[in-house]
């Protein structure tokens, strides 16, 4: 697949393509494009990769990610636009005069750059400000879970901003990438971010299969989160090893470290809080709703999260 600049897709003239996705191995590209006839209003266009054996694979995945994010509207979500028809709105569509007849889905451009980016300056605002962070992605994951599906890749690089953060300000995240999106109660694509993946996800991966007895999406998404909880408070990966393997082994080890050893006013209650949610067995882990209500009530030495501003 060759797209290239200033080609015209239905109403949207490309000016760049942003990404390959990594998913699958490279199983789509994204590119920003803006309306043909108001430039200032732009899109990112997702097309699936459609030039090798597994075209139809790539095309089904994409379709999949598609249908999952027509569903999901939450301001804390990518939100995935309706493509013009001559019919009705449809949310993914064929480029029918394109060769090899690949596959897009529009969805909103976010400007700003991801949680990745932000670390090294967030660590040093106030915790308030951080766990309202944490709380608000964990209140965007608990309403997938609800609607009975789960992110099953969630990392900083998944995470962007509307604006640029601002101590002074709420913070407003974003979730983006469902390639390895899926029902909540159960994985079925083991594509997965070692740094982030909990120690089901990394035997099945050793095996080269799920087992049978299944893998909880949802509870792989609370251990992402208290990853990413570690890194937002901290302001370093929990698991700073090189290699995959190095990683692996770290986590399957089970020794993980507490926030407090980096950061030494962390309170214990919040270290608490981490430990259940990195639970070696998924079954021990909570769901996000007991979570939410952990956040809001038991947390000591931190204001709840909703701070107020100004």
């Amino acid at each position: 697949m060759a797209l290239s600049v200033g080609e015209v897709i239905g109403d949207f003239t490309i000016e760049e393509r942003l990404s390959v996705g990594k998913n699958e191995g490279g199983m789509s590209q994204v590119f920003l494009a803006h309306d043909s006839a108001r430039p200032s209003y732009k899109v990112v266009i997702k097309v699936n990769e459609s030039r090798n054996n597994q075209a139809t694979t790539y095309q089904n995945l994409l379709k999949r990610e598609a249908s999952i994010l027509k569903r999901l509207r939450h301001p804390n979500i990518v939100r995935i636009y309706p493509i013009r028809t001559r019919r009705e709105p449809a949310y993914f569509a064929k480029l029918t005069n394109h060769e090899n007849e690949p596959w897009y889905y529009l969805m909103e451009f976010i400007p700003a750059k991801s949680l990745e980016s932000y670390i090294p300056a967030i660590v040093s605002y106030p915790i308030e400000w951080r766990m309202e962070l944490f709380y608000q992605l964990l209140s965007t994951v608990h309403y997938m879970h609800l609607l009975g599906y789960a992110h099953g890749d969630l990392k900083p690089q998944n995470i962007q901003f509307r604006t640029p953060p601002n101590p002074t300000q709420f913070p407003s995240p974003v979730v983006i990438d469902f390639g390895s999106a899926c029902n909540a109660s159960a994985v079925d694509n083991l594509t997965a971010s070692v740094r982030y993946s909990p120690p089901e996800i990394l035997n099945a991966l050793a095996r080269g299969r799920v087992p049978d007895t299944g893998i909880r999406a949802d509870k792989v998404d609370v251990w992402s989160m208290g990853v990413l909880l570690y890194e937002i408070v901290t302001g370093q990966p929990l698991f700073n090893q090189r290699s995959k393997k190095q990683i692996t082994t770290t986590i399957m080890r089970g020794k993980l470290r507490k926030m407090s050893e980096i950061a030494p006013n962390i309170p214990e209650s919040l270290d608490k809080y981490l430990a259940v949610m990195l639970r070696m067995e998924a079954k021990n882990r909570p769901d996000t709703g007991q979570l939410l209500k952990a956040l809001e009530e038991r947390i000591h030495s931190v204001r709840a999260p909703r701070i107020a501003y100004g």
